[in-house]
């Protein structure tokens, strides 16, 4: 093997850039469609005797399988000592002729064993160790000595006798690829709650996406429950044709209309000619009509279908002309360049070495003063750049509010995880929550109101877990998959319990408003995609950072007024309903009479509510996210109610009164003050 100099490769990375090439694949489309089987045949796997491949769970992140190597697409070595995101090309260091030290070690141990035999000699746990490592827990100590602990043993570590071997032994892994080649990762959603969890994280402009479908199942078909649903979700009668305006609705919203695109027709075993074009037939007559133009250039010929059982010479023929289109993406479609500083090299290896799941701030200050001097952070600001830029690059997770800037998730895909046990149906749930914790588990099942013995139960077989909890929470929180119930009145650990909105199967009934009520007119916001996810949202967000209260309902033991379609708040001594019907999401305040309606209130909510719409709808790639307007009747999420009235058609009525637009049986007169000014001041008209 070639021999490096340690001053050379200082060098570089203390006066070089260097130039990332990453392209990210997202594999969507139902269970059993066959993405797995799809990547593992890209990757030149052919069918073991009796092979099953087990339905993914939640998500698979699949770092830099593949490789483009002399305009091929290759498949990544296993064993490739180096699996990080910044790659040195040696080739771009420059001859030292100072006589650097050689830093060559033909039995060069590649697994940390300095770092670990030094906790050995200790007789300490590793509080890092990678997930497959025993962590003892038997007596969790407090965040505050937790984090103070994982110091001290870093800096015992580090300045230890063996500090220069850890210390060479990076440089060299560093240099053990010899080339910066263009990489590419695949990311595998198993399902419509992974996406739901993790989507905001991984998916962006820079992605290509791959919708895998099976043409042995029918448009009109409703999804099996037990491959795709939770039985009563919201899901439960979505159709495969409704599951693919799903995911062209979610390519279109978070890739925008240029992401390239793949569709991957499988199960064609046994299947004439005649037969494949007919699903691809049926396939352009399923596409929504607004979207059949981009749909068709975002593809660019880019469909394929392939029977996935057997390697045969067809499906190989076939196999190899997608990987070659995902190489053309490299220069003609996909901007996959990030130009960054080459001494991040250095942290990410350590990051990297150590299989840490969450690292404190302070702990990864500790990583960095055993650097180099010159290829050290030398300021907040710089520390910050290094962790926004992994984030948005989806390695790992970091957040500068004051409420998480003191840790980063260095693990998304454990991260994902942990949200994946939670949501996890009936049939992936362990032994307890199946046994002793039966009803516990059935009730947030039922109303995704989450006790935190149900969360130790799900985590209990990966205890890093619950070392984390309060981190994972902290960063599922932020991302709107939960927010803590604060309001039922915990007062210590084993009181605490979350709302995990789309595990909620409570059923709303709209017709709740009697006479006693003084209703507002029903404003409604139409969303031209995404609309069940935007609520999800909408309802943690109304819940955390608006800190509105959630009424109670009595007539089922004080529980808690959410439910899957609608969720129930007490502001400002008004009553505020903010429900979801088909696209729309829908607003109205209510009062008991004789109390009237404050309309500086009702103003107040309309505005808060419009406000965090555009802030979750922030990364969405569309100018018109929403259409704003009115429904006519007055019963909220009323699905009978189809008609829908934009706010800046009724606001350029100077009449008090109008004939609305619903159809001609349920025609009727339309207040235009009245309707307008729960919402907005108004000027009247003499």
């Amino acid at each position: 093997m070639r021999s490096y100099k340690v001053n050379e490769l200082k060098t570089f990375l203390r006066k070089e850039k260097t130039t990332v090439t990453h392209a990210r694949g997202i594999l969507v489309g139902c269970a059993e469609a066959g993405k797995t089987t799809l990547l593992k045949r890209l990757r030149g796997q052919s069918q073991n005797i009796g092979e099953v491949t087990e339905s993914t769970r939640g998500l698979e992140v699949h770092q830099h399988v593949f490789i483009v190597k002399d305009g091929s697409l290759e498949v990544a070595d296993d064993d490739s000592p180096l699996k990080t995101f910044i790659r040195i090309n040696a080739a771009d260091l420059k001859p030292n002729m100072s006589g650097a030290v050689d830093l060559s070690n033909p039995n060069e141990n590649r697994d940390n064993s300095g770092l670990k035999s030094h906790y050995k000699e200790r007789g300490e746990t590793m509080l890092y160790s990678r997930e497959e490592e025993k962590v003892e827990l038997s007596s969790p100590p407090t965040k505050r000595k937790k984090e103070v602990s994982t110091v001290e043993i870093m800096a015992s570590v580090l300045s230890s006798k063996e500090e220069k071997m850890v210390k060479d032994e990076i440089f060299q892994k560093i240099l053990s690829e010899k080339e910066n080649l263009p990489t590419v990762s695949m990311l595998d959603f198993a399902g419509q709650l992974a996406y739901y969890a993790c989507h905001q994280i991984y998916v962006t402009p820079k992605a290509f996406f791959i919708l895998v479908l099976d043409m042995t199942k029918k448009f009109e078909d409703v999804v099996d429950k037990e491959k795709d649903n939770q039985e009563g979700s919201i899901f439960s009668v979505w159709t495969y044709k409704d599951y693919l305006k799903f995911w062209i609705t979610s390519i279109k919203t978070f890739g925008g209309t240029k992401a390239p695109l793949f569709i991957i027709v499988t199960h064609t075993e046994k299947t004439s000619t005649n037969e494949i074009e007919k699903y691809f037939e049926d396939f352009w007559n399923a596409v929504p009509d607004e979207d059949r133009v981009w749909l068709s250039e975002s593809l660019n010929d880019r469909d394929y279908a392939v029977g996935l059982v057997e390697l045969n010479d067809e499906t190989k023929t076939k196999l190899e002309s997608m990987k070659k289109s995902i190489v053309e993406l490299f220069t003609d479609e996909l901007n996959t360049k990030i130009e960054i500083p080459s001494s991040w090299a250095l942290m990410e290896q350590l990051l990297y070495d150590g299989g840490w799941k969450v690292l404190s701030i302070a702990e990864i200050w500790r990583l960095n003063s055993s650097l180099p001097d010159e290829c050290q952070f030398k300021s907040d600001e710089e520390m910050s750049k290094f962790l926004k830029c992994f984030h948005d690059n989806g390695i790992l997770l970091y957040f500068q509010d004051e409420k998480l800037s003191e840790h980063a998730v260095l693990d998304i895909q454990w991260f994902a995880k942990a949200f994946s046990k939670i949501i996890a149906d009936k049939n992936h749930i362990n032994k307890d929550c199946k046994t002793r914790l039966i009803k516990d588990w059935k009730s947030f099942n039922k109303t995704g109101e989450l006790k935190v013995k149900v969360v130790n139960a799900l985590w209990r077989d990966e205890p890093l877990y619950l070392t984390h909890k309060s981190e994972i929470m902290s960063y599922m929180e932020k991302l709107q998959m939960l927010v803590p119930l604060e309001s039922s009145g915990a007062v210590s650990e084993g009181d605490m319990s979350w709302y995990v909105p789309c595990m909620n199967k409570k059923q709303f009934l709209a017709n709740f408003c009697e006479d006693k009520w003084e209703c507002s007119s029903i404003l409604c916001y139409h969303l031209t995609s995404f609309a069940m996810f935007v609520f999800y949202r909408l309802i943690a967000y109304c819940m955390g950072f608006l800190e509105w209260n959630v009424s109670t309902d009595e007539d089922h033991e004080g529980s808690l007024c959410l439910y899957q379609t609608a969720a129930v708040f007490d502001h400002k001594e008004h009553t505020v309903v903010v429900g979801i019907c088909n696209d729309d999401i829908q607003l109205q305040v209510l009062r008991i009479r004789p109390l009237a309606i404050d309309r500086e209130v009702s103003n107040e909510i309309g505005d808060s509510i419009q406000n965090a719409i555009k802030k979750l709808t922030e990364t969405f790639i569309s100018t018109n996210i929403f259409h704003k307007g009115f429904k006519c009747q007055n019963i909220i999420c009323n699905e009978k109610d189809l008609s829908f009235t934009l706010e800046s058609e009724l606001s350029e009525i100077k009449a008090e009164e109008t004939q609305c637009k619903c159809q001609l049986q349920r025609k009727h007169v339309i207040n235009v003050q009245k309707t307008l000014g729960f919402w907005k001041k108004v000027i009247t008209y003499e």
